[in-house]
């Protein structure tokens, strides 16, 4: 009897350590399935972040062009400023050129006038 009653107690204490697995390894499944879940989730939001990170790549790129477009206007608009603002300042230099062929074409005449006043009393006086 004291070896069955031996052999109980080993039972039982074997049941017990199995007892502890069972429930060692239900906790290790349970950690697995919810890592696996966890992972699943992990991978569909990576799935999505990339999809968003190729369409902001793409609204960047749009927006790039139509930085670039803007600034090639801003060239453009600021070439036919200085352009105009050259065209003006020729034209300037143009009128100050003709103001003072008028002054000079003016002392001329006068010079003419004077000479031929010169030359009728010279021509009178003889």
């Amino acid at each position: 009897m004291v070896s069955l009653r031996e052999e109980i107690a080993r039972l039982k204490l074997q049941l017990k350590d199995a007892q502890k697995s069972d429930k060692a390894c239900k906790d290790l499944r349970s950690q697995v399935d919810w890592l696996t879940k966890a992972e699943k989730r992990l991978k569909e939001e990576m799935l999505s972040l990339n999809e968003k990170l190729k369409a902001t790549r793409g609204e960047l790129a749009r927006k790039d062009q139509h930085l670039k477009e803007y600034k090639d206007r801003m060239d453009m608009i600021q070439s036919e400023v200085t352009d105009k603002s050259s065209a003006e300042s020729e034209l300037n230099k143009l009128r100050e050129v003709n103001r003072k062929q008028r002054v000079d074409l003016e002392i001329k005449e006068n010079q003419v006038r004077t000479l031929r006043n010169r030359l009728e009393q010279n021509h009178n006086e003889i």
